[in-house]
């Protein structure tokens, strides 16, 4: 089972590192050397006499280099730098570089960052290739080519290729085989031994991406005279000590604003995920949103509007932010938005699709004490500059005006609140004085009503890989969520009809000790037991066939690590993020081989289940309220299933793609949110080919992104027939353009790398062309479901599902009010 590729994400996840602190690394760690690289950086706040002072080598050698060192492909090409000059002439090129624009694949940026070195004189011939970069969940590659420098070529098509297992390091004697059949015998076994300690350097390390370009290769020593680096992020509690002063490249575009790097040093080295872009501060839509996909959607649909230019700034937040953590990032924001005053004023946009914002504020719980406490000390100057708030709450419910949460009344600014049900469009309209917010936008009342009411009995012919792992039987262990996580899956549990709990153990990592906790179930109560450790928990409950890792920090690892290893867990659904790659890799590679399925990690949605008609029908890890409250579950008719199958990588668009399945076909069958990490243990087709087998799925929605290929793999699969079932797809991402920092991915060197093939444009242009239904925008999903569906039925294709008695509520299981 291959894991999925790039996503928006794991491009995040991934940072390039300066040309001088991997010429540094490496010199340190591969060649073993302690006098460290020369090697300098320049940029506009440096001092040059005393960079000469500290540096003495810098006037006396023969010859320099010099280059910007910002993570630019071509440098030569593009006449970035300098061969075999003197100090003087070194500077004055610095001098008259610093601050000027150049355009590197459609990007315009800035100069701003540049090292010096000595210069090399050497031959051509003695130029190699070499580079290293995370190819599948099971295997490195190392690429070496005997010809290196700006000419190299296309060394994904002319480099020899040796694939090496994560845990594996390649014998000399393969290595030269493999790789070194066009290099001089005098040069092989040095060779040999710097490419083995270059592997283990890559490992320890963390690097996704390393390439030595030229690399020059003498009888006597091998040299690097250029890096290209990407180590993975999510690694640096791991590193901190190896990666002892290692320096990002700045962007080639604008630095960051002290408030988007306030926002990233807020949430660094913590479980949370916080990500802030200023794009125009004069916009009247700011935004605080929870999950990356929506951020996304509401830019897209800006787009679609004409109207991207309103839109103040890109946000996402993740994981679970702390209430301080969310003080800081409201006040951020409020203080940005209220810079540049609007005669109109302007709309601050709440919206949270995991966790109900409306609810937590009523309970004074989680980070919303922390965003209300920022609205509660500005609202002067919120009312001041006109600002008014739009909250979209992650359940279908409406609040009248009367049953507004008094932290909100008192404010005494414009606030408007919408279910999940309302459009971005809408959204988008309201926030611009487009569309009136008094006349009601909510059309909740259009939802989950039956197109057709006919019943026809399906015999099961074959189950799919999921349906034979969720059953109504199934048991799970939820390791590291909150308490009312574990409510929502017993709910669920309950209109799904089953006659006891799927949740069979509560794991607690680092507890003090092992207890019972109650949890509301039909007219009463239920008991589950909680215990401090996974293994004492999969001990007393061989009967659990499935693993919820929620787990936080380091623990989500290690938790996952056991869980693959015990003999009757069959499926592992990873919550946590923030897993470095290299970890997540052999997470995958060792469930692979135990016949274990992983989903995720990096999302927090991972399944939705609706199985079969009859009672019993299980939909793990309902997180937070994905989903809804029990009234949403049974509104969205999730307690029996429909015909729909449904991928996505975004977890926090998963309930708006519930409500167009309940407003335009007959219900869900199946979903599933794969995470959007880089590494994640299942695939688009690994779920696409297992409904495609499943007679009861009738019709495929997959959701994806820009960023990676792996949408490519499914054209493929459509224009040959492996898959042929109908598909509804779209792919969100197409303002990513609006947030461009960077020249794109610098690949190989030469290798023709398109990165216009990754754009969300390009693959829905290829869905559509392979022959998948591609609506225009996210807001027209739901209009081209209905449209299939409909045909289908036309067709005597699809019969839809038999309603069963609708489930009752019982008063004990109605929504709570105070229990955290």
């Amino acid at each position: 089972m291959q894991s999925g590729t790039q996503s928006r994400s794991a491009v995040c996840s991934e940072k390039v590192i300066s040309e001088v602190s991997g010429k540094r690394l490496l010199r340190r760690r591969v060649q073993k050397r302690a006098d460290g690289a020369k090697c300098v950086t320049v940029d506009g706040r440096t001092d040059w006499d005393e960079l000469c002072k500290q540096n003495t080598w810098l006037r006396t050698q023969s010859g320099l280099v010099v280059k910007p060192d910002q993570s630019i492909k071509r440098r030569k090409h593009l006449g970035l730098i300098q061969l075999n000059v003197d100090f003087d002439t070194a500077k004055l090129w610095i001098q008259e570089k610093l601050g000027s624009k150049v355009k590197v694949d459609g990007v315009e940026g800035t100069l701003k960052q540049f090292l010096i070195e000595p210069y090399l004189p050497h031959q051509e011939n003695e130029e190699s290739y070499l580079c290293i970069y995370c190819h599948t969940e099971s295997h490195d590659a190392v690429l070496f080519h005997s010809k290196g420098g700006v000419d190299v070529g296309n060394v994904d098509e002319e480099a020899d290729h040796l694939y090496v297992g994560l845990e594996e390091m390649p014998q000399q004697q393969t290595i030269q085989e493999t790789l070194l059949k066009n290099v001089q015998n005098t040069k092989t076994q040095m060779l040999c031994s710097f490419i083995q300690s270059l592997i283990k350097c890559f490992r320890d390390l963390h690097f996704t991406y390393l390439e030595l370009n030229p690399l020059v290769v003498t009888d006597s020593e091998i040299h690097i005279l250029d890096v290209a680096a990407k180590v993975d992020s999510k690694a640096a509690p791991l590193c901190k000590e190896l990666w002892d002063g290692i320096q990002f490249a700045p962007s080639l575009c604008r630095d960051l604003h002290p408030e988007e790097l306030r926002i990233a040093q807020l949430a660094a080295g913590t479980p949370c995920s916080m990500n802030l872009t200023i794009l125009n501060k004069a916009g009247r839509i700011w935004s605080l949103i929870a999950g990356g996909g929506t951020s996304l959607v509401m830019s897209d649909t800006a787009a679609e509007l004409g109207v991207r230019d309103e839109v103040a700034c890109y946000t996402q937040f993740s994981g679970r932010p702390s209430a301080d953590q969310m003080y800081e990032f409201t006040k951020t924001l409020i203080d940005l938005m209220v810079e540049v005053p609007h005669p109109e004023g302007k709309t601050f946009i709440l919206s949270s699709n995991v966790a109900d914002m409306i609810m937590m504020i009523k309970l004074k719980v989680g980070p919303m004490q922390g965003l209300m406490r920022a609205l509660q000390e500005c609202k002067e100057k919120l009312k001041t500059h006109k600002i008014s708030l739009l909250m979209r709450r992650a359940t279908l419910a409406t609040v009248p005006k009367g049953q507004i949460p008094s932290a909100l009344t008192e404010l005494g600014l414009p606030v408007h609140i919408f279910s999940i049900a309302v459009p971005m469009t809408h959204l988008i309209q309201c926030a611009l004085g487009l569309r009136d917010v008094e006349t009601g936008v909510d059309d909740t009342d259009k939802i989950c009503q039956p197109m057709n009411q006919q019943a026809e009995s399906h015999e099961v012919i074959a189950k799919n890989n999921l349906d034979e792992i969720f059953n109504g039987d199934t048991k799970v262990i939820v390791v590291g969520l909150m308490t009312q996580a574990v409510q929502a899956m017993l709910d669920f549990d309950f209109v799904c009809g089953r006659k006891t709990p799927s949740v069979a153990a509560i794991v607690n990592p680092g507890g003090s000790e092992d207890k019972e906790e109650s949890f509301l179930w039909a007219e009463g109560q239920v008991n589950i037991q909680v215990y401090s450790s996974l293994e004492t928990a999969m001990s007393n409950h061989t009967d659990a066939t499935v693993v919820v890792n929620g787990a936080p920090g380091r623990d989500a690892y290690h938790c996952a690590m056991l869980a693959v290893k015990c003999r009757h867990i069959r499926c592992i659904l990873m919550i946590a993020g923030h897993i470095p790659d290299r970890q997540t890799r052999t997470l995958v590679q060792m469930a692979h081989n135990n016949g274990v399925l992983i989903v995720g990690p990096c999302t927090p949605v991972h399944l939705m289940q609706v199985n079969f008609i009859k009672p019993g029908s299980f939909r793990c890890n309902k997180f937070g309220t994905i989903g809804g409250s029990l009234d949403d579950l049974v509104s969205l008719r999730l307690y029996r299933p429909g015909s729909v199958g449904v991928v996505t990588r975004s977890g926090g668009l998963s309930m708006e793609l519930i409500i167009y399945i309940a407003r335009n076909t007959d219900g869900l069958y199946q979903g599933v949110s794969l995470g959007g990490g880089k590494c994640t243990g299942s695939s688009f087709m690994d779920h696409l080919m297992s409904m495609q087998a499943n007679p009861d799925v009738k019709i495929l929605l997959l959701l994806g992104e820009f960023g990676g290929s792996e949408e490519y793999d499914i054209c493929e699969a459509l224009c040959s027939g492996k898959l042929s079932k109908p598909m509804v797809a779209f792919c969100i991402g197409e303002c990513a353009d609006m947030f461009k920092s960077e020249p794109g991915y610098f690949g190989h060197s030469g290798a023709g790398n398109d990165v216009a093939l990754e754009t969300a444009a390009a693959k829905n242009q290829a869905l559509a062309e392979a022959g998948a239904v591609v609506p225009k925008t996210f807001d027209e999903i739901g209009e081209k479901l209905r449209e299939v569906y409909a045909s289908l039925i036309a067709k005597g294709q699809l019969v839809p599902k038999p309603e069963p008695p609708v489930p009752s509520i019982p008063a004990n299981m109605k929504p709570r009010k105070g229990k955290k």
